[in-house]
């Protein structure tokens, strides 16, 4: 989320995929190298117009999650994560907004745990622009960069065994079920009804390009 002079604002999203799977978890010596995705968002003007946007973003620069406030229950994780965010949009937004760098206002990462055990990085950051320009200020959020199993286990108090996190992986849908859920969208009535709710969440903010 991006405030910037002028009354104006962003919301941008990047997705986690199997693509950068090379960029999670990682606990090595070394910070991962650059991590370049697309990204996609709305953008509100002065005038509270809202429009749907897209570009790109780099991360460059890592930090190392190496504390905790309660380590006994929630686990140190020695988990990188992004520390720098990078943003390059196309002619959809003002020319002056369309390439700027979030950087933390405090060193060091800003790390939390969610209730569950997993970890998460956010906090306040300062907008510039290439030229080093102050732009706004902002919050950045990531998620899902730590492997949480140990942790989750240990608060459940279930051991951390290869058969326990086999359990955890994603379970893939069954042809029956697959065939079922086809079955039920192409019912007219559940269209209509499908067709009413995505219209009710674009509505309310929904970016178009998020159903494609």
């Amino acid at each position: 989320m991006a405030q910037f002079d002028g009354d104006r604002e962003m919301t941008m999203y990047a997705p986690h995929t199997d693509k950068n799977l090379a960029y999670y978890w990682q606990t090595g010596v070394e910070p991962p190298g650059t991590m370049t995705v697309p990204v996609k968002g709305q953008y509100i003007d002065a005038e509270h117009n809202v429009m749907d946007m897209k570009g790109t973003l780099n991360i460059d620069k890592w930090v190392k999650s190496v504390k905790s406030s309660n380590p006994e229950n929630y686990f140190i994780t020695n988990t990188w994560y992004p520390d720098q965010w990078e943003f390059q949009f196309q002619d959809m937004v003002p020319e002056d907004l369309r390439h700027f760098t979030m950087a933390p206002i405090v060193s060091g990462g800003q790390t939390g745990y969610n209730a569950s055990g997993s970890q998460y990085s956010e906090g306040g950051v300062n907008i510039r622009n290439p030229e080093g320009k102050f732009l706004g200020k902002g919050f950045a959020e990531s998620v899902y960069y730590a492997d949480a199993h140990a942790n989750i286990f240990h608060l459940a108090g279930i051991p951390d065994t290869p058969e326990m996190r086999k359990l955890m992986e994603p379970q893939e849908a069954s042809a029956l079920l697959k065939l079922k859920a086809l079955l039920y969208t192409a019912w007219p009535p559940h269209q209509r009804k499908i067709k009413k709710v995505l219209e009710q969440c674009l509505e309310q903010g929904l970016p178009v390009d998020f159903l494609d």
